[in-house]
């Protein structure tokens, strides 16, 4: 979290926090799927299975 240095945080604050925690998030899930899709295509399956 990005406080002020005397360590309070406003509403601004907390919104660019919380947005970087999000995109953080989606960048996770989207390595995630890669990942689960290339092991399926390694076990000889197609990426619709297992959905």
């Amino acid at each position: 979290m990005q406080r002020s240095s005397v360590g309070t945080m406003d509403g601004a604050d907390a919104h660019n926090s919380l947005t970087a925690l999000y995109d953080v998030a989606g960048q996770i899930r989207a390595t995630l799927i890669e990942l689960q899709a290339q092991v399926r295509t390694a076990m000889g399956g197609t990426d619709a299975e297992g959905r």
